[in-house]
């Protein structure tokens, strides 16, 4: 079998037909028991039948991982979960299904929302839900395997209070969204579709005016929550509620530095007001009072000057288009249930919407939202040097290493 193919609500619904099929099989066996012996003889085959059976889910070993871990690709997600399946079983929780076919990544059953009757021999005809694997009904065993396989364990864990009260999280307390509408918590990071989750997050809220993209970038327009907006007590409280889903979306540095490079600097006329907006933050505006120097004199600027310029400033005062992601979200502080990756927007966005129960959305295209692409992997061989490839790989080093991309140049023909 092709580890790629075997996703994670696989193996949760196969094992919960093996749990089913098992019910059903000493349901059956004590039926037939029941009117052949007496009562006395029937508690002790009970006791005898619910112990020391091997073949019945357990509890896996072990706590959270207290490192760091590197988030995984796609690939390595499948084997990890993979290894993981042969080291323990998850316990499963109540409903069970009969006749369960595999969800693929991206579907929903027709059958997803009904309720049928299974009957259980000697007991009442009992209701089971049929939903499909959703984030609100997993218990914590299967939160944890679908965690381990596709989500971000933080070294450290940080209290709603220190969010809100520590300088270090400033950026990310203004940044990560919370709507407890669809129980999401959701960091965007610029250059990583967060104008289409924007987009998406506030159709799903209601939101009559969801189309603009110039109110869901206003904060103070927008109608969505961030971290800042609650107090400790409350931010603990969400925090602290496993059926909240956190996702992050990441994506190669090597591709989101030259796309931030050619949206801000490349598609913009030198005379825009943005242009020099973001040509001061890079350089600062102290650099062009001491060199008497505008921006229009300063001119266009180079692929060279701005990986150079990047490089030398700090992580703190760098605008959030070219700033470390691992920075911008927090990772080595906060931890993701759901890590995906630009790389596989398509697949990974709607693997979210399936756990969020919304299945019946999808994630809009650039076209959509009237959002211009910057074309970062077709420019990629023009603007990139080996110099200039070594440059971007050691200013975001942690970005590399966290989110586990190659050094390499990244394969682009996806």
């Amino acid at each position: 079998m092709n580890p790629t193919q075997f996703g994670f609500e696989d193996a949760v619904l196969s094992k919960r037909t093996s749990m089913f099929e098992k019910l059903r099989e000493v349901q059956q066996r004590s039926a037939v028991f029941m009117s052949e012996n007496s009562e006395k003889d029937i508690e002790q085959w009970v006791q005898d039948e619910t112990q020391h059976d091997d073949s019945l889910p357990v509890h896996p070993s072990g706590t959270a991982a207290e490192q760091v871990q590197p988030i995984l690709s796609t690939e390595e997600q499948a084997q990890r979960m993979l290894s993981a399946e042969d080291e323990a079983e998850p316990v499963l929780s109540a409903p069970v299904q009969t006749d369960v076919q595999p969800i693929s990544v991206g579907n929903v059953p027709e059958s997803a929302s009904s309720v049928e009757d299974v009957s259980i021999v000697g007991d009442p005809v009992a209701s089971v839900k049929t939903d499909p694997i959703q984030w609100i009904y997993m218990d914590e065993t299967e939160r944890e395997l679908f965690r381990k396989s596709y989500g971000h364990n933080a070294m450290t864990v940080v209290s709603g209070s220190q969010l809100l009260s520590d300088s270090r999280f400033a950026k990310v307390s203004r940044r990560i969204i919370v709507s407890e509408k669809l129980k999401l918590i959701y960091c965007p990071i610029p250059k990583v579709g967060n104008s289409a989750f924007k987009f998406l997050i506030r159709k799903m809220e209601g939101f009559a005016d969801y189309e603009d993209l110039r109110v869901a970038h206003d904060h103070t327009r927008n109608g969505l929550k961030f971290i800042l907006s609650y107090s400790p007590e409350d931010l603990d409280r969400i925090l602290s509620d496993p059926s909240y889903f956190r996702m992050v979306f990441v994506r190669n540095p090597f591709t989101r530095e030259l796309s931030a490079f050619l949206n801000k600097f490349v598609q913009k006329s030198v005379d825009d007001s943005e242009y020099a907006l973001f040509m001061n933050q890079l350089f600062g505006y102290s650099f062009f009072r001491k060199n008497n120097l505008t921006v229009e004199q300063f001119g266009r600027l180079s692929f060279d000057q701005f990986v150079e310029r990047v490089s030398q400033q700090n992580p703190v005062e760098m605008n959030e288009h070219w700033a470390p992601q691992v920075d911008l979200c927090g990772l080595d502080s906060i931890s993701y249930d759901f890590v995906g990756r630009f790389e596989s927007m398509a697949l990974d966005s709607q693997k979210v919407l399936n756990l969020l129960g919304r299945g019946d959305e999808q994630l809009p295209s650039q076209s959509k939202i009237k959002f211009l692409g910057s074309g970062a992997n077709e420019a990629f061989k023009q603007y990139y040097t080996p110099h200039l490839m070594n440059q971007i790989a050691s200013t975001f080093g942690q970005d590399f290493e966290i989110l586990h991309y190659p050094l390499s140049p990244p394969d682009l023909q996806k």
